[in-house]
């Protein structure tokens, strides 16, 4: 599985919130991290929270790895970019088996909660995207993450060069609702696991065709 979380038009050059991102990926429901990749030295050293912490205040713009081997491989990453951030979790599917489904959206809920500029979420094991590629399904726009995937959370920032609320309230899918703060959650299927499942495929391709359909370019 993938877990990427995308934000724009904000910098981390200061302490926070590059702590509380690295805190809570530590809580991540899967395992504890016991590596910390230096991705501008391509090397790695034993992990702790303040050495990433030291990595990612290097430069304009910073990267590191979090990883842990066992019992199955792990491996988290945090981009600071000048204009942009991305925050990303990459757990074995051997782990989605054994985690409940709403403890992984909770966890990509409370890395969102740091992410002012967040664009999108998007959680999949569908990592090869196979369901768009055997349907010759069309990718979203960019800012909404491309693909749907099991979860996916969208804000207005995002979606609203294209859509209007009330259009992604109507996706035909499994369950979609606006949150308290506007962002869109799409559940596309009830468990992450079932991608390759009849009624999840249906789900993809359906609301997938509906986005094509319906999007246009608004005046902001």
């Amino acid at each position: 599985m993938f877990i990427i979380l995308d934000e724009v038009g904000q910098t981390w050059y200061g302490i926070h919130p590059v702590r509380e991102a690295i805190e809570i990926l530590e809580q991540n429901p899967f395992a504890p991290f016991d590596t910390l990749r230096i991705d501008r030295t391509l090397t790695d050293i034993p992990y702790s929270t303040e050495a990433a912490l030291q990595e990612m205040q290097v430069g304009r713009e910073a990267s590191c790895g979090m990883l842990a081997s066992t019992p199955f491989p792990l491996l988290a990453s945090i981009y600071r970019e000048p204009n942009g951030n991305v925050v990303q979790c990459n757990p074995d599917n051997r782990y989605v088996a054994t985690v409940p489904p709403e403890s992984i959206r909770n966890f990509s809920i409370k890395i969102a909660a740091f992410l002012t500029g967040l664009q999108f979420i998007c959680a999949d094991p569908d990592t090869e995207h196979t369901v768009y590629e055997k349907n010759n399904l069309i990718e979203m726009p960019s800012q909404m993450g491309a693909f749907l995937g099991w979860y996916n959370v969208i804000t207005p920032a995002a979606y609203s060069l294209y859509y209007t609320r009330e259009a992604m309230l109507q996706i035909p899918t499994y369950q979609v609702r606006e949150m308290n703060n506007g962002w869109i959650e799409i559940i596309n299927y009830p468990h992450p696991l079932d991608f390759t499942k009849p009624d999840a495929v249906q789900n993809i391709v359906a609301a997938s065709t509906y986005l094509r359909q319906n999007r246009q370019v608004r005046a902001q």
